[in-house]
Parts: structure tokens; C-alpha cells; sequence
């Protein structure tokens, strides 16, 4: 997923939505997805990256999950660019 990570990353950091976290669980990539995903933690205090071995999308996102400190979650996968309300049309429609 190493072509497209970037690119989810940018979309998230883009939203309007300022009080995000952004947990990147690493699956065991064998690219150079976790060298990506490492030099975006440290440019961006709401990136945060857990690496464990593989074990698919469900065992990556309760990883996601256990170390969550927000009253919300959300899911997207690296293959994926939100708009910049996506964050903020979720906890208006969740909150109302």
C-alpha cells in the first residue's frame, strides 16, 4: 500500500475537523509503508503508528481500537482519500 498511504494520510490531516487522532496500525507491511507512515508521525502530533504482525484488517483494527483515547472512531484504509468534512459531517450526524 505504499502508492497510496500518503495520499490517505493527506486527506485525513486535511480535514476540517482539528481535535483528530490518526492511529495507523502496520500489518506486518513488507514495503516501505512503515518508513512512510514513521516519517509522517513525525511531522503530525495526531499521527500515531502501531506496527504488529500480520493478522488482516479485523486483528489491525482492534489494534486501532486498544489504543484509541477518543469518544469516537473511525475507519479508513490506505487505498482511501476522504473529503475535508468527512471527519466533521461524522460527529455532526452522530452528535445531533
Amino acid at each position: 500500500m505504499e502508492q497510496y498511504v500518503a495520499n490517505c494520510l493527506d486527506s485525513l490531516l486535511a480535514n476540517e475537523y482539528e481535535d483528530k487522532e490518526i492511529i495507523v496500525v502496520d500489518d506486518g507491511s513488507t514495503d516501505r509503508t512503515l518508513s512512510i507512515l514513521h516519517d509522517y508521525e513525525k511531522r503530525h502530533a495526531c499521527i500515531h503508528v502501531v506496527s504488529k504482525r500480520n493478522g488482516g484488517v479485523s486483528t489491525a483494527r482492534n489494534t486501532g481500537l486498544d489504543v484509541a483515547k477518543g469518544e469516537f472512531v473511525m475507519f479508513a484504509d490506505p487505498d482511501d482519500k476522504v473529503c475535508p468534512t468527512f471527519i466533521a459531517t461524522a460527529v455532526k450526524a452522530i452528535t445531533s
